[in-house]
């Protein structure tokens, strides 16, 4: 499997060399990494394959689409799989929520971070509410 092998010096002052092994399968496997990228439907970093448009798509959204969205009845990319963003933003910041909201010793301040919550959801998005809960 090895065609060639090449003596690289690690450590010239000692003497030492390393040998590498350079495969024949490191052509396939560059050319794997150049058919890989971003889909540009659902952002993911996956194997690409060409549309009839020309743009690039994941398997998975090139076959199937746009697909219902199964909690929230609207449209997404067959590539985010079960869940659209939305709802994991949403399924998110409910977690962070819950768990804050535990390292409150008081009822008042529990209430009152819970407040600040939603008020940030609904002024900020929900993206940015999920960064900033941590940090508030």
């Amino acid at each position: 499997m090895i065609d060639e092998v090449a003596r690289v010096n690690v450590a010239p002052r000692l003497g030492q060399g390393l040998q590498v092994g350079i495969s024949r399968l490191q052509g396939k496997y560059q050319q794997t990494l150049t058919n890989h990228g971003t889909c540009s439907l659902c952002r993911r970093h996956r194997r690409l394959n060409a549309d009839a448009d020309g743009t690039m798509l994941c398997e998975r959204c090139l076959r199937l689409g746009m697909v219902a969205r199964p909690q929230c009845q609207g449209a997404m990319p067959a590539g985010y799989g079960t869940r659209c963003e939305s709802c994991y933003g949403l399924e998110t910041f409910e977690r962070r929520l819950a768990q804050n909201r535990a390292l409150f010793a008081d009822d008042e301040y529990e209430r009152l971070f819970a407040e600040y919550a939603a008020w940030l959801r609904e002024t900020r998005g929900v993206k940015v509410a999920v960064l900033r809960l941590d940090k508030a």
